[in-house]
């Protein structure tokens, strides 16, 4: 039987729903093919969630849209129906993230459309799409749809192409192969959505197994405090629901260093039961729900108010303004949500502060700024400070700051504060304004023994893109399971596709010449794409397929690394290309390949290791790329 495939829609901010949705397809179903259409969701996750799903001869396929296609106001049907990607797709059945699986799909597969060519229920939840049909349907291709289109009489005619999905397979309760719910992340706990949290709440291990999911009486109430151990770390942290995969991933590798501690979450939205469900797993360490209202995190727009550069920074910052009224523990280490925890931190959280109230490290490049993204906080001293909160927010709305909070803090503590190296806050990110490799090497004599690793700017290393450093080491952590912090296995050490056979592309453009063409007939081999400047979604959308990996604004050192690693170099890119790099290579043994319409100029050309090909002959290159990335020359 082939293999089923389902469409799903997401952005990075809803892949913990998307994981949840794809653990109850999986829990139920094996050999399925997920296309997940986004357009910001990285690779990275892609291949982590992959292996996951290896148990269940299953596939995870990336599929990047540009915005306006993705959020196009068109039926799902439609769409899926307009997407290059899933032309050679037969059928396909597309899945909102709030549409639960409770049983096997096969029946529903292959429910019989006769002449109509999809089947709906509730509001395009749920879709049976017969895509080849819909690619051959004369009134869809002579009306060509579009959002502007889709009116009146027009609508009224595509209605009447598909008919409604019976209700044994879909319904509103659990007693049919698909349960629809309402965005059910945003409810605590009920008889109508518990499976929903109760498949969110079970790791990975469990679902591969097929044993019994996390009880939902085990969601209903929180774990026993753990009595008699006063001296336990307290952390704080403050973020909404939506930063979910950052902020998790902070709370990972905090864990995976450190147990028996209590994490002070601060935040105006996130239900009582994803605490509950998390502290399930992390036991006997805790997660606190520490509600903020959002009058207070309101106290200043942070968007209108702050210099361009803070442009990732939401109003959450503003909760390190009451960071002393609202945890009530004499003292306590605040972390962002950018940074990964690198080791056991009970040697900070025992510094002396010798009379200070706070300790933290200066900003990198911005002088006299404390960084306040990792802090040490004497709380009970701040406590003491008459009227803290009221100056503080006072200062706040009456003068222009460029870094929100940031400079407020700075405005009353600089004189103050401990200030601390870069080991207990390595600073990561702002390396573009880094002029040598000798900067790189200043900064990273601390990272062996760095306590906390923080990516600052917006660089962030969950983005589909970035040039950030140590963007593997976040994505380590994320990937982690709750068993293996428990068990303090090893870090993951591959998360993404890796190949012994590298090669490097530099290109003023996002036009690459036969690109597509030579990716997918050598799966085998990695290619590493470098701009020095942004890209366009031309090829951006190529990270879809795993051996592509884009640095755009690449920094220097990290050009040259990728140069060293790399046994070969294609000269098929346009634009204002790097010719320091192409004849470095070919002075230095290495293979430049080419077409006539993207060869370089005569000087390097005339190199006998520059090889040029007809711009028809893309097989030809394909097999010489291959004998080359394997020999290392064209004699076998």
């Amino acid at each position: 039987m082939k293999a089923m495939n389902i469409v799903l829609i997401a952005k990075w901010e809803s892949v913990s729903q998307l994981e949840t949705c794809i653990k109850s397809v999986a829990y139920h179903n094996s050999e399925v093919n997920y296309y997940v259409l986004n357009n910001d969701i990285a690779q990275e996750w892609f291949f982590h969630l992959n292996q996951l799903l290896k148990p269940f001869d299953s596939q995870l396929i990336d599929i990047k849209l540009p915005s306006d296609q993705l959020n196009a106001q068109l039926p799902v049907q439609i769409k899926l129906g307009q997407i290059p990607q899933l032309a050679h797709l037969d059928k396909a059945l597309f899945l909102s993230l709030d549409a639960l699986v409770t049983d096997n799909l096969a029946g529903l597969y292959h429910y019989q459309l006769g002449e109509k060519l999809w089947a709906v229920r509730s509001n395009q939840q749920t879709v049976l799409v017969n895509l080849q049909a819909v690619r051959q349907n004369a009134f869809l291709q002579q009306n060509q749809l579009s959002p502007e289109s889709f009116t009146g009489p027009l609508a009224d005619k595509v209605t009447e192409l598909g008919c409604d999905l019976p209700a044994k397979f879909i319904s509103n309760s659990g007693d049919s192969a698909i349960q629809l719910l309402d965005q059910p992340w945003n409810d605590e706990i009920d008889d109508h959505n518990q499976l929903w949290w109760q498949f969110f709440a079970t790791d990975w291990p469990i679902i591969q197994q097929k044993k019994l999911l996390i009880p939902a009486q085990d969601l209903v109430n929180a774990p026993e405090k753990v009595e008699g151990q006063e001296n336990r770390m307290q952390f704080i942290m403050a973020a909404n629901y939506n930063y979910q995969p950052a902020f998790l991933t902070t709370i990972k590798s905090l864990l995976f260093h450190n147990q028996n501690i209590d994490i002070h979450l601060i935040n105006p939205d996130i239900p009582q039961t994803w605490f509950n469900a998390i502290n399930r797993q992390i036991w006997p360490s805790r997660l606190i729900d520490v509600k903020i209202s959002p009058d207070k995190l309101n106290v200043k727009d942070v968007q209108k108010h702050s210099a361009k550069e803070l442009s990732h920074v939401n109003n959450m910052t503003n909760a390190l303004l009451y960071l002393h009224e609202l945890i009530h523990c004499p003292r306590a280490i605040y972390l962002d949500s950018d940074v990964i925890v690198n080791r056991n931190l009970r040697p900070f959280y025992d510094l002396d502060l010798k009379g200070h109230p706070l300790a933290a490290c200066r900003e990198l490049f911005i002088d006299p700024l404390i960084n306040v993204g990792v802090m040490l906080l004497d709380l009970d001293k701040l406590r003491t400070i008459p009227n803290l909160t009221s100056r503080m927010i006072d200062y706040y709305q009456h003068h222009e700051v460029s870094t929100a909070s940031e400079s407020v803090i700075t405005h009353f503590f600089f004189d103050q504060y401990l200030e601390l190296n870069f080991t207990y806050g390595y600073q990561t990110g702002s390396e573009n304004g880094w002029s040598y490799l000798h900067d790189f090497k200043q900064m990273d004599r601390y990272l062996p023994q760095c306590y906390c690793l923080h990516y600052v700017t917006g660089d962030k290393p969950w983005k589909m893109l970035s040039v950030v450093r140590h963007r593997q080491l976040w994505w380590a952590n994320f990937d982690l399971s709750w068993a293996a912090i428990k068990q303090h296995h090893l870090l993951p050490i591959q998360t993404k596709f890796t190949s012994p056979y590298q090669v490097m592309i530099c290109t003023g453009d996002q036009t690459i010449e036969n690109f597509e063409k030579i990716v997918q007939a050598t799966p085998d081999i990695e290619f590493n794409v470098t701009a020095h400047t942004p890209v366009g979604f031309l090829l951006k959308k190529m990270i879809a397929y795993p051996n592509v990996h884009v640095f755009p604004e690449v920094l220097m050192p990290v050009h040259q690394q990728l140069a060293q690693r790399s046994s070969l170099i294609l000269d098929i890119g346009y634009g204002n290309k790097d010719d320091q790099l192409l004849k470095a290579a070919l002075e230095d043994g290495k293979f430049v390949m080419s077409f006539k319409n993207t060869q370089a100029s005569s000087n390097l050309t005339s190199y006998p290791n520059y090889l040029v090909f007809n711009d028809d002959s893309v097989q030809e290159f394909i097999d010489t790329l291959k004998r080359l990335v394997v020999y290392g020359d064209l004699s076998n």
